[in-house]
């Protein structure tokens, strides 16, 4: 067997920037089977998931710091947010003051913009030689999306975090298969024992249940 979803030992780990829904959406295979039974294919999801929450942290948090502090006036619901688009189980930046995105289309804003709002060198110039300049992302029909906002380097990690749960849910898949392989000499065996298990929980509830009410069998 294996763990419990949710908050239970084998689910999804919060990780800073990245939303614990997108996580739990893409890991439905949490807690089926154990671990150490797929643990290659976990470790590495849960890495894609480290370097998906540094991207964003790179790119993307900058940038909503800096729209918070750009003087621009916004309901809270239409302020600059990373907004979880379940329908292309994607991450994407919204609501990011237009000047503020023209600006950065060219130009990075480092982590201290949002106090100094000073931009950085040119934006494709990363120390990791990462692509780090803002862009239209594209939905999953591959139409381009103008009123959200990603760099490469995010988009390159979203899809090697997905393409990497699903690998995961490929293994557990094959574990489960394996599983059911190995018992199915012994189905009859356990489908009685199951049987038995039933009836035998059921009289004893019900003897129990006589008993605390003083029921007697007919004479």
């Amino acid at each position: 067997g294996g763990g419990g979803g949710g908050g239970g030992q084998d689910a999804p780990p919060h990780v800073v920037h990245v939303p614990y829904d997108f996580l739990r959406l893409n890991e439905p295979w949490r807690g089926r089977v154990r671990r150490e039974r797929v643990a290659r294919e976990v470790e590495e999801t849960e890495a894609a998931v480290v370097a998906l929450a540094a991207a964003i942290a790179a790119d993307l948090d900058p940038l909503v710091l800096a729209a918070a502090t750009s003087g621009v006036r916004a309901p809270k619901s239409k302020r600059c947010h990373l907004e979880h688009d379940k329908t292309n189980n994607t991450l994407w930046l919204r609501f990011l003051p237009t000047a503020l995105a023209k600006q950065n289309m060219q130009h990075p804003v480092s982590s201290s913009a949002a106090t100094d709002s000073t931009p950085n060198v040119d934006r494709a110039a990363d120390s990791s030689g990462a692509d780090r300049r803002l862009v239209h992302p594209r939905d999953r029909h591959g139409k381009e999306v103008g009123d959200r906002w990603t760099t490469p380097r995010v988009e390159e990690a979203l899809e090697t975090y997905r393409v990497s749960a699903a690998a995961s849910g490929r293994a557990v898949a094959g574990a489960l298969r394996g599983l059911a392989a190995d018992l199915a000499p012994y189905t009859a065996h356990l489908v009685s024992a199951a049987t038995f298990s039933t009836v035998h929980t059921a009289l004893q509830l019900h003897a129990s249940h006589a008993v605390t009410r003083g029921w007697r069998a007919a004479e």
